[in-house]
């Protein structure tokens, strides 16, 4: 794995949107691009013989300054009002304890709410390899709780 200079990396971000910074990191990963928008980037993994949306987007920043990127990938629509069974919630959080990358979490949008898998990465220090791992990872984790719910939404 390459060692991407720190500096190359603070430039790209300075000098570009960040849906264009994704999208360079995307090409070096090898990772076609599915929308692009100046708020989000999505792709489209195919797992198998199904297939699973990602969203990564700006995430703002931690205690350090450095910017935080989410990626994540809805596994399923909660119903207004909708909460989540004590025994699904506990294993999720058991989870989020012993996945390397991402985790589990409900996230909010205008159009609803979503249990998602996600992870959060750094674009200071972003790889291209990290990029694919962390779009991969949500990716499988999302679908693998849609079989489970034998949905197959996103």
């Amino acid at each position: 794995m390459r060692i991407t200079n720190n500096e190359e990396i603070m430039n790209d971000l300075k000098n570009v949107s960040f849906s264009e910074f994704i999208e360079g990191m995307a090409k070096k990963a090898g990772l076609p691009i599915d929308e692009k928008t100046e708020e989000y980037v999505t792709f489209v993994c195919q797992l198998k013989d199904r297939y699973q949306r990602v969203w990564v987007r700006p995430y703002g920043v931690d205690f350090k300054e450095r910017r935080l990127i989410v990626v994540s990938s809805p596994a399923m629509v909660l119903v207004k009002g909708q909460e989540l069974n004590q025994k699904v919630a506990n294993d999720l959080l058991k989870d989020n304890c012993i996945v390397a990358h991402g985790g589990w979490g409900i996230e909010q949008t205008v159009d609803g709410d979503y249990l998602v898998a996600l992870d959060t990465i750094t674009a200071e220090t972003l790889e291209p390899e990290e990029l694919e791992a962390s779009v991969s990872i949500v990716a499988m984790l999302a679908d693998e709780m849609e079989q489970n719910l034998n949905k197959d939404t996103f």
